[in-house]
């Protein structure tokens, strides 16, 4: 189910929030196809309400063992549509419990899951304008940059769990790390 599919007054003032930002990010980024921008922006934003701020392993093995139940339940009653949403809810959770368990693997420090799920966003939210033809870049001089600009515009936009911990330098660290990622 999506946030902004919602009628919770929060989401419509982050939605109509989030439209007035994403013209901002797109002429800072240098956009070339705007359309599929804002549709992958809004889906990463969405995202970051549904999925991300209850992304605590336990809290997701839970999560999905209910939609589990509910894409069974959906299945023995030929209801399509809700297989289908029920289906995507369930990939998702699968995903980020996937990357979740491998953060895990290499760190098992507690808490290292808000720092997983925070870099997931940032790496999201490059692949997102490289996709759409645009790019984010850091000046490590001064602690600035377009990626920098960009973070503290969505910021308003995003749950509390990305509202601390997005500093210049942190960013800087997990585009190296994406970088050293990609070369390989």
């Amino acid at each position: 189910m999506s946030f902004f599919g919602t009628h919770d007054p929060l989401a419509v003032s982050i939605g109509v929030r989030l439209r007035r930002t994403l013209p901002l990010i797109e002429k800072l980024a240098q956009v070339k196809n705007s359309e599929m921008f804002r549709k992958r922006m809004m889906e990463l934003v969405d995202t970051g309400y549904t999925a991300w701020p209850a992304a605590s392993p336990t809290l997701l093995k839970e999560t999905m063992k209910i939609v589990r139940r509910e894409l069974k339940k959906a299945a023995d009653g030929d209801d399509v549509r809700e297989v289908c949403i029920q289906a995507e809810e369930w990939s998702r959770l699968d995903e980020t419990l996937y990357r979740l368990e491998l953060e895990q693997k290499e760190d098992c420090r507690p808490g290292k899951w808000k720092e997983t799920i925070r870099k997931q966003f940032v790496n999201d939210l490059l692949d997102t304008v490289e996709t759409a033809g645009g790019s984010l870049g850091l000046d490590s001089r001064n602690g600035g940059g377009s990626l920098v600009e960009a973070v503290s515009l969505l910021q308003p936009c995003l749950p509390d769990l990305f509202r601390h911990g997005l500093g210049a330098s942190t960013l800087k660290n997990i585009k190296a790390a994406r970088a050293k990622n990609c070369k390989k």
